[in-house]
């Protein structure tokens, strides 16, 4: 039983998808925007599977201060792939005002998250929300094409059916 566990614990180790999340949050720099409470954050990835990544512990004393800047490291979490929203739950009532947060992990590039509509979190009821949840935009392409006049340059016969084929190649090469 013991040989068993242990071989499974390896396999997950070896095996497993976990990675670390880089998390740097901009307090903002209004006077009272600070916090010394907790805030859990969570991703969701382009496949739509969640993820809690852990705690934002802003305890300490240079943390979460107005103004700031802070970087968080959240070691071996499940990877979610390309982060394309992330949440943040107040876990206190002391309540914190972000600017924004940039995150990124090995399968997915930096990318800062807006607070574009400055919410306030805290687990208090007489301020603020619980959580704020922050997406990248969804993007949509329109292809737009203007073809030449029936029968024009001698290309199009009456019955058939012309075709346009085009392959659109995002910045990473992924079509």
């Amino acid at each position: 039983m013991k040989v068993l566990f242990l071989a499974l614990s390896l396999a997950a180790l070896t095996f497993g998808n976990n990675v670390d999340y880089h998390v740097v949050v901009r307090t903002s720099a209004s006077q009272d925007a600070g916090t010394n409470g907790h805030f859990l954050i969570y991703a969701t990835g382009h496949s739509g599977e969640e993820q809690e990544l852990g705690v934002l512990d802003n305890t300490s004393e240079d943390v979460a201060q107005p103004g700031s800047e802070d970087t968080h490291v959240l070691k071996e979490i499940a990877d979610v792939g390309v982060i394309v929203c992330v949440e943040i739950i107040a876990k206190s009532d002391d309540a914190w005002l972000i600017d924004g947060l940039d995150i990124s992990s090995p399968s997915s590039p930096k990318y800062t998250f807006v607070n574009a509509d400055h919410i306030l979190l805290s687990s208090g009821w007489f301020e603020g929300q619980s959580s704020l949840k922050m997406c990248r935009p969804k993007v949509q392409y329109v292809v737009t094409t203007k073809t030449a006049p029936k029968y024009a340059y001698g290309h199009s016969a009456p019955g058939t059916n012309d075709k346009v084929h085009a392959t659109v190649i995002g910045k990473n090469g992924v079509s």
